[in-house]
């Protein structure tokens, strides 16, 4: 029992994903009569504690992995044949795309396995997207720029900020509504960018 314990991270998460600030928490609150400066608070508080849970879950797995004997093989086996060169540089190809910065060294740096201090303004970005924040911790967990991680949260309250401000304008439903729509929206434009890169990746492995 005691060994299992040691794998509670992954009973924790999926409750994690299933009360999404943006999705799930904000609304639940909206239901319960919370509104204004009070949702605010509520809602900054779970997004600041659900982007740490996951940048250390991040962590927890890596050292999960290498930490097993056997998931350490399987880890220098795809290390060994480049795999994490290929994930080095999806990284870098979502960003590119999504903030069409083509031409940044420090990204370039890190796909020759020589990561660098990722730019706040870049962190900041990627906190304020939807969904882009794993981009996020990716890229702090290469190059473990405290710097970057900081832009990182703060872009992400900046949006929750803008998804409260939402929720008290158009009240339960428009909010569910605009936020449903965006996802889609978001979950399109990115799919659209990358699902040629991934071809082409796919094809080269």
């Amino acid at each position: 029992m005691t060994k299992w314990l040691k794998f509670w991270p992954f009973l924790v998460t999926p409750i994690v994903v299933y009360f999404n600030v943006e999705l799930v928490f904000i609304p639940k609150l909206m239901l319960l009569g919370i509104k204004g400066w009070e949702l605010f608070g509520y809602a900054e508080i779970a997004a600041s504690l659900e982007l740490a849970y996951y940048g250390w879950f991040f962590w927890w797995l890596g050292s999960l992995i290498k930490n097993n004997p056997k998931l350490k093989e399987f880890y220098d086996d795809a290390k060994a044949k480049g795999v994490d060169k290929v994930l080095r540089k999806l990284v870098k190809i979502s960003v590119e795309l999504l903030l069409k910065e083509s031409k940044n060294k420090r990204l370039d740096n890190a796909k020759n396995g020589n990561p660098k201090r990722e730019s706040f303004f870049t962190m900041f970005l990627l906190g304020g997207g939807i969904g882009t924040w794993i981009l996020g911790l990716l890229i702090f967990h290469a190059t473990k720029s405290y710097v970057g991680l900081a832009g990182l949260f703060l872009g992400n309250a900046v949006k929750i900020a803008c998804f409260v401000l939402l929720a008290n304008l158009v009240g339960f439903w428009g909010y569910l509504l605009v936020t449903l729509v965006a996802l889609f929206k978001a979950y399109r434009f990115v799919f659209d960018r990358i699902k040629d890169k991934l071809s082409n990746i796919a094809m080269s492995l």
